[in-house]
């Protein structure tokens, strides 16, 4: 059975509601979320927090043997950028020699050089370049020299850039530099008992105003952390997000989106509890909820019951029921690359056998007298799943 994506639903995450499903879509990159803002990118302020790294107790002092003249290799790179501007080519350069020269050294020695530049806060400079995630995580473009050292690190020595992180993250500096930390402290330990601190300071980065309201690429990819970290108590936080219809808020709204619906594909059965508990979210946003309230797998009896419950809902409007009907079985894939998850394809022969038992789910609703004013609704979804099984059973 094969759904391909057609043309035009190659922009279905452009708005906030999804139209008909589809089995594969690709998001747009979410630099363009970023670029209709044009903010202007801040200047990390001095981070006091950072010295610490430099304690002998962390293993992060410099070496004895580490010959000064390293510093001066990125005392010398901070002023080429800063005497370059934001010429491309030069500062691309700059960029790698100096990440060439860092590769170079022992990653002991190469850490410490870092650490004792990271811990100087007030020395920073724009390369005028984005911030572009490549593969696995690390940043193929770096929107300042702060954010390509801290980045290097998390390659380098990720037990001393998880550490330094930690530091970093207990006052503000750029949402660009915080983003790379929640990386880094992810990978350094990537056990579950550090999903509380990593919610937690993501939620701080959304929340802070300065941030917020003038967001850079940076503060958009520090939404993957919520999915990392499986963070379905950030529903309320990330639903009053995507309430905001406001001009400013309206690409902050769209990242919370994403990030509900990535949620959802972690977490459903929990994520749809969440949803249950935020009539407002579905005032605002029915036809977002009930796409996302779409991807409910009948065959789990807890997400079959919370379906049948929300179809049943008697304040369920009109135009809901014809969102959850139209898209289900929502099974809308979104690919791009992010600072710590995947992207996961659904199994071929898995959504055959979801397609056989939800049209069984879905005949038996027919027959009951609690779903006699859904009828219609039942029968585009039952019309649907029928197609999706008769392609197979051709």
């Amino acid at each position: 059975m094969k759904r391909r994506l057609s043309p035009a639903a190659l922009l279905v995450f452009a708005t906030l509601a999804i139209p008909a499903p589809v089995y594969f879509s690709i998001r747009p990159d979410r630099s363009e979320l970023a670029k209709s803002l044009n903010p202007p990118r801040q200047s990390p302020s001095i981070n006091t927090a950072t010295a610490a790294a430099l304690n002998p107790a962390n293993g992060f002092s410099r070496s004895p043997n580490t010959p000064q003249t390293q510093d001066n290799r990125l005392s010398e790179a901070l002023a080429a950028l800063r005497a370059k501007g934001t010429n491309p080519v030069d500062t691309r350069k700059i960029l790698l020699d100096l990440r060439a020269y860092l590769g170079s050294l022992p990653p002991s020695e190469a850490s410490g050089v870092i650490i004792h530049f990271l811990a100087q806060g007030s020395l920073d400079a724009d390369t005028g370049l984005g911030f572009g995630i490549g593969p696995n995580g690390f940043l193929k473009d770096h929107p300042s020299l702060r954010v390509a050292l801290t980045d290097w690190l998390g390659q380098i020595d990720i037990k001393a850039a998880g550490i330094l992180a930690e530091q970093i993250l207990t006052s503000p500096t750029s949402a660009d530099e915080w983003s790379v930390c929640l990386r880094n402290y992810a990978r350094s330990k990537p056990t579950s008992d550090r999903f509380d601190f990593l919610r937690t300071k993501t939620e701080q980065l959304i929340r802070n105003p300065a941030w917020r309201y003038s967001p850079t690429v940076g503060y958009f990819e520090a939404f993957d952390v919520l999915v990392y970290s499986k963070s379905t108590q950030s529903t309320s936080l990330l639903a009053e997000l995507v309430s905001d219809r406001t001009p400013a808020g309206r690409a902050v709204a769209h990242a919370a989106f994403l990030t509900l619906d990535r949620l959802v594909l972690e977490e459903p059965a929990e994520m749809f509890r969440q949803f249950a508990t935020l009539p407002e979210l579905t005032r605002a946003r029915g036809p977002m909820v009930a796409n996302m309230m779409a991807r409910a797998d009948l065959r789990d009896a807890g997400q079959r019951d919370l379906a049948r419950n929300y179809l049943l809902d008697p304040n369920r409007s009109q135009q809901e029921l014809e969102g959850f009907a139209d898209a289900y079985p929502n099974a809308n894939r979104s690919l791009s690359q992010n600072l710590l998850t995947g992207n996961k394809s659904p199994n071929p022969s898995d959504l055959i056998t979801h397609d056989r038992a939800a049209l069984n789910v879905v005949d038996g609703w027919s027959k009951e007298p609690a779903f006699r004013k859904i009828l219609p609704h039942l029968e585009t979804m039952r019309n649907r799943l029928a197609t999706f099984v008769g392609q197979v059973e051709k």
